[in-house]
């Protein structure tokens, strides 16, 4: 049936281009186009998809084709996942088995849909609709002569659409012009305001306005009726008093041309033969033939306005001689006085500004803080209501000075410090502390509600992107909450309490609040001993490596590890890295923690490689704080030296937000390791920055797909939409897609057939200290072995013990 299109295409194409010139009918050539495209590529059923505002894509299907009268198609909730698709990028899609499709439309498989077609109608770079064609019986994907039929007739849609359109714009834009009109002149006809336009030749002297249209409210300022004007249209200037004449003329005033604008005041001779003032705003419009300018024009009488300002200035000249006359030395005198007493407040105000304000942002420090909080709690003893004191510090604030400056650094304080103040009520006191940490007190509250409400708020606004030095920069900030007096009635107490819970925050993930609860406190102190405990635990060597496999799908061999740290803590037992991680980029020790993780992990995957076992590369997770040392290369460089492990043995594993900031600098350093052979993967992707603008500008060799779309895969349309489309693009860009988290021989399953090159997860092997993942090494060839002999295995059988 195809063969026939390739025959048919040219003479299709006419036809089409035919109807359209002598059809004005938009639906009916619709309907002609779909059907044709259908007889020609024998295709049994049709649906054409225009846009629609009140839809989830921006579309809905309006014309159908062949679908059997039982499905009653108005009642369609949308259109199909191979439409959107086909809206989405632009390109024709095309589903061989319809009936295993993801998404699948009921009323499509109930016309017995067994392939399908979808064609996006193109109109320059903007696609404007979708036709999806489909087939009862299996077929194969239109070939390119084909695809090119179908998106040529498109294209007549397409003008036929925007032709469509733009008469039904047209239609309504010259209704709403009539309106407009006759709105007007209702409002001119009651208004003090005369409404002009003229053309005007700037280098004439005597009749270089001519008015063209003058607005019927010309009588009641004038005298004269607006048939007066329209008899000479330079009647106008004739009626200017002769000493004003000169300064209104254009040509005086070579400024208006420029500026497209010219106010002006003169007289003018009313009918009964005295003068009025009047003022006259020109606006320039555009140059004529001839040299003539357009202009539009509106007149007021300001005759009073004048008199009254005539006899304001006469009297305030009297009065001012009298004093100029009488007062001279009176008047040094005083103004003397006023300027030492204004220097000694100023002065006064100076220093008191200097004891009770931080210097950099200008708020007040803690000082004035606890005087406004004594204040605030003084009130709400005499009114029986609360207040709030909110305690925050932002988020990881100190990377941005350590890798941008002090510079950069206090700039984005005092950005966010005029953000909090915009946040808050005129009552409320924001506070600087010092470094970054602010506390604002609510006073008079009169619910917690208020109090959360504005806690949202200061998250959502200080989370909104910065601009400083072309860097542009996010930040985030956590807060803890107390009331007073439910949690706390002195100060010391407030204060503590807020802090504590404001950490609590930090524990639960940063960039959120939390109202203070009576096991924060405890929760503090643990917080504390653990940061204490962290920075002994690398002499203490209480850390231990395990080593997650990666295998391949193909072959179902190892083709790497995944080195994962854990802290067995002397008290609290086993700690994964959610636990410490953390803390440890906050106070500094990650860099040292990353440095032995990165030498323990190449000197074991050099030892099992000694050993003929082969892991493949050997991943090591980085944060932020590592990649952003300077000499983090040479320190990579060094423990691939120590240790013996080739450089193609090594993967570093990045998240896309570690990649976000001073990427000149990241990529410079990741240039240098991937020159001696250091692969690179981006982890969790999908749940950051995820931008094809970043695989290309770093050297980037896998792509990890985060386990939170693969939990769900064989079950979550959306998830499996997400992860089919990071393979693909994955692929495109000729990297290697490895999916985390496979936790069930479905998700295994599913993932086989989306061709993803590699898996990880518990189903495939969790976790294992160096001992058991030997084992595991020594193992795994005789599983793949058994795979080979036993088809019916399951692939995760061998693999997993």
């Amino acid at each position: 049936m195809l063969n026939e299109a390739n025959a048919q295409g040219g003479h299709v194409l006419a036809k089409v281009i035919e109807t359209m010139s002598l059809e004005s009918d938009f639906e009916k050539m619709c309907q002609f186009a779909t059907q044709v495209t259908m007889e020609v590529l024998g295709a049994d059923l049709s649906a054409l998809a225009l846009p629609a505002a009140d839809t989830e894509h921006g579309l809905r299907f309006r014309f159908f084709s062949g679908f059997p009268p039982e499905i009653d198609t108005a009642s369609l909730p949308g259109i199909t996942p191979g439409t959107a698709a086909a809206f989405k990028s632009g390109k024709c899609v095309f589903v061989a088995d319809y009936t295993n499709y993801a998404g699948a439309l009921p009323a499509f498989l109930k016309a017995r849909v067994c392939s399908g077609f979808a064609a996006p109608i193109r109109l320059g770079g903007e696609v404007t609709g979708v036709l999806t064609l489909a087939w009862t019986q299996p077929v194969r994907e239109p070939g390119a002569q084909q695809a090119a039929l179908v998106e040529a007739v498109l294209r007549q849609v397409g003008f036929a659409y925007q032709r469509d359109q733009l008469l039904r714009d047209l239609s309504l834009s010259r209704a709403e012009a009539v309106e407009v009109h006759q709105h007007l002149e209702r409002v001119l006809a009651v208004s003090p305001v005369v409404i002009y336009s003229a053309t005007v030749d700037p280098l004439q002297v005597q009749g270089s306005l001519r008015i063209t249209y003058i607005s019927d409210n010309i009588g009641k300022l004038v005298g004269y009726e607006k048939a007066y004007f329209a008899e000479a249209p330079s009647r106008w200037q004739d009626l200017m008093h002769p000493d004003d004449r000169a300064q209104t003329l254009l040509r005086n005033h070579p400024e208006a041309f420029v500026q497209g604008a010219f106010d002006r005041t003169y007289r003018v001779r009313h009918e009964a033969g005295h003068y009025l003032w009047i003022h006259d705003s020109v606006r320039l419009l555009s140059q004529s033939h001839g040299g003539r300018f357009d202009l539009v024009g509106a007149i007021v009488d300001i005759t009073e306005r004048k008199l009254a300002e005539s006899e304001l200035r006469r009297h305030r000249d009297h009065l001012q001689d009298l004093v100029r006359e009488q007062t001279t030395d009176l008047i040094a005198a005083k103004d003397a006085a006023e300027r030492a007493l204004r220097e000694a407040k100023e002065a006064e105000e100076h220093i008191r500004f200097l004891a009770l304000n931080d210097a950099l942002t200008g708020l007040p420090n803690r000082v004035l803080l606890l005087e406004r909080l004594d204040q605030a709690m003084r009130q709400c003893q005499r009114s029986g209501k609360k207040l709030a004191l909110l305690f925050i510090d932002l988020d990881r604030f100190k990377n941005i000075n350590d890798s941008l400056g002090h510079s950069v650094g206090d700039r984005l304080l005092c950005e966010v410090s005029r953000r909090f103040v915009r946040c808050v009520r005129q009552s409320d006191t924001v506070s600087r502390q010092g470094g970054d940490e602010f506390v604002i007190l609510l006073a008079q509250i009169e619910s917690t509600e208020l109090v959360a409400d504005i806690a949202n708020q200061l998250l959502n606004v200080v989370a909104e992107p910065y601009v400083i030095d072309d860097y542009e920069l996010s930040v985030t900030h956590s807060i803890g909450i107390i009331v007073y007096p439910d949690d706390a009635t002195e100060v010391d107490d407030i204060m503590r309490k807020a802090d504590a819970a404001m950490y609590r925050a930090k524990e639960l993930g940063r960039n959120n609040y939390q109202f203070y609860a009576q096991d924060m406190s405890a929760s503090a102190l643990s917080r504390l001993s653990l940061e204490n405990d962290l920075r002994r635990a690398l002499d203490r060597d209480e850390f231990r490596l395990v080593y997650q496999p990666q295998i391949s799908l193909t072959t179902g061999q190892v083709v790497g590890l995944e080195a994962l740290i854990r802290w067995h803590h002397p008290e609290r037992g086993l700690l994964l890295p959610k636990q410490f991680i953390t803390l440890a980029e906050e106070n500094g020790q990650i860099v040292s923690i990353g440095k032995w993780v990165l030498r323990t992990a190449c000197a074991q995957a050099q030892a099992w490689r000694a050993q003929g076992l082969a892991p493949g590369t050997m991943g090591v997770n980085l944060s932020a704080v590592q990649l952003r040392r300077k000499g983090f290369p040479e320190e990579v460089l060094d423990a691939l030296r120590d240790t013996g492990l080739p450089g193609h043995g090594l993967m570093l594993e990045l998240t896309e937000s570690t990649l976000m900031h001073d990427t000149d600098n990241t990529v410079s350093a990741l240039r240098i390791l991937r020159k001696q052979g250091v692969k690179l993967a981006i982890d969790d992707f999908g749940t950051h920055y995820s931008s094809l603008s970043y695989l290309k500008r770093f050297p980037v060799d896998s792509l990890k797909i985060d386990g939170s779309f693969i939990c769900d895969i064989h079950t979550d349309a959306d998830a499996a939409a997400i992860t089919r489309a990071i393979i693909s693009m994955g692929h495109s860009l000729r990297l290697t897609v490895i999916a985390e988290g496979v936790e069930t021989q479905e998700q295994y399953h599913f993932l086989e057939q989306l061709a993803c090159d590699d898996v990880q997860g518990h189903f495939l092997g969790a976790p294992a200290y160096a001992d058991d993942m030997r084992a595991f090494l020594q193992l795994q060839r005789g599983a793949v072995t058994l795979l080979s002999q036993n088809q019916g295995m399951d692939p995760g059988d061998g693999l997993r013990g």
